[in-house]
């Protein structure tokens, strides 16, 4: 999981990335909030598929076990 900026180089990198969580770099509230949320297990990893070199096709969720 990641917290970044909502800048437009943030979002060339981790737009095809679920989960990425996008604060207002200019309201430390927003970062903040996200942070606690992180903390607290209130934001979740989303389902996301993970394509390997050899073409194997994975979820996430079953890599980070």
């Amino acid at each position: 999981m990641i917290l970044a900026s909502d800048k437009p180089f943030s979002h060339e990198i981790l737009d095809d990335y679920g989960n990425a969580y996008f604060f207002d770099p200019f309201a430390e509230e927003d970062l903040m909030l996200k942070m606690k949320k992180l903390i607290k297990n209130k934001l979740k990893y989303k389902n996301e598929e993970l394509i390997f070199g050899n073409n194997e096709r994975n979820l996430y969720s079953e890599v980070i076990k």
